[in-house]
């Protein structure tokens, strides 16, 4: 059950994503009078069932029109990087795909195809552990579209893979220097410097990664795993735990948990795990 401040903030972090995604603000705003209208010709004071998720619309109407006020919509992906919908279909049909060998891409010799879809194959290749071909396509995507930030992180994160460790670490210095904001190559670098021996410049990668996905189980998993190998066993159960939990296996969070409130001491590592113990209990609730 949902109270009024749930639902403001609901509609607050709503609007921010709509405008950020190039909507104005006022289009929410829109939409809760539609749903208001359509209630009152029906000639009902219940709303519909699924409107039922959208409780005191006159109220959070006046709460929107305020709220829009502060929020401006910004030009879409699209108008700013007119390439960047092509490159995310290609990640996806490659890279992130569960069936990378049914790729188009994956069939066709190198000279038919245009960068991208380089980079495509060569991921594709990647996956499907082709990794000589793989190392093949790298060369020739690299040459065709090197300076670009995707191409580098991705030529950066093959080398990782394929254990050049020095050629790794230099594409992932290059892409970090043209996008500094790429988390994923900053989290591909944290995993080259601790390979490196370079762990606490790893684990300060990692953190930085961290405000940018708080709740990312992977990235919490390789902290926990770094800082307990460099000898704060209490940091990594801790983050061990956040990792269990936001991968839904509460029963490892649990017991993880409970190792790092056997390691808390100092005041600052009890109010860690209390911080934890928290957002335990309510994905608990949920779950």
């Amino acid at each position: 059950k949902f109270s009024r401040d749930d639902e403001r903030e609901a509609d607050q972090l709503g609007l921010r994503f709509l405008t950020q995604a190039g909507y104005e603000p006022e289009a929410m705003m829109r939409t809760f009078e539609r749903m208001l209208k359509k209630m009152r010709l029906s000639g009902s004071s219940t709303p519909p069932a699924y409107m039922l998720t959208h409780p005191g619309l006159n109220e959070r109407i006046g709460s929107i029109q305020d709220l829009a006020k502060r929020f401006q919509a910004q030009p879409p992906l699209a108008q700013q990087d007119p390439e960047a919908l092509a490159r995310v279909k290609m990640l996806l049909s490659t890279k992130y795909a569960p069936n990378p060998e049914q790729s188009s891409v994956v069939g066709r010799a190198d000279q038919e195809l245009d960068c991208l879809q380089l980079l495509g194959k060569a991921m594709a290749l990647a996956r499907l552990n082709r990794m000589s071909q793989a190392e093949h396509s790298w060369q020739k995507a690299l040459a065709c579209n090197g300076d670009h930030p995707l191409w580098l992180r991705e030529a950066g994160w093959f080398a990782f893979q394929s254990g050049e460790y020095r050629k790794a670490e230099k594409l992932l210095d290059q892409a970090l220097n043209k996008d500094q904001n790429d988390y994923l190559a900053r989290y591909y670098q944290a995993r080259v410097l601790a390979e490196t021996g370079s762990r606490a410049k790893a684990v300060e990668n990692l953190n930085r990664v961290l405000k940018s996905v708080p709740e990312d189980g992977q990235v919490h998993q390789t902290l926990g795993r770094i800082v307990g190998q460099s000898g704060d066993h209490f940091l990594g159960y801790l983050h061990l735990a956040y990792a269990k939990m936001y991968a839904h296996d509460l029963k490892e969070a649990d017991r993880y948990l409970q190792q790092a409130r056997d390691l808390a001491q100092t005041p600052a590592q009890k109010g860690k795990v209390q911080k934890l113990e928290e957002e335990y209990s309510r994905r608990k609730e949920i779950l």
